[in-house]
């Protein structure tokens, strides 16, 4: 999963272990120009059988804070696919 910049969102102000997607917090974050636009982007990392994700779910959200402390909240469409 990756959290993005944007002109008004600097995603290395995300506190990474404060992040929580679908319940679950997440185990590894690196900072990374995921969308090559020369910004960088927080990329997270969970571990599958921890989410909370019901199989006919289309969309989990992700919640976390700032290092400042400020909230942050997201919500995306998910598909689950199968093993």
């Amino acid at each position: 999963m990756a959290i993005l910049t944007t002109k008004s969102f600097d995603a290395s102000t995300v506190d990474p272990p404060t992040v929580i997607f679908a319940s679950a917090p997440s185990r590894h974050s690196a900072l990374e120009d995921v969308d090559d636009d020369g910004d960088l982007d927080l990329i997270l990392r969970f571990e599958c059988q921890h989410l909370n994700i019901d199989p006919d779910a289309q969309e989990a959200s992700l919640s976390g804070h700032a290092y400042g402390g400020t909230s942050i909240w997201g919500c995306d469409s998910v598909s689950i696919v199968p093993p």
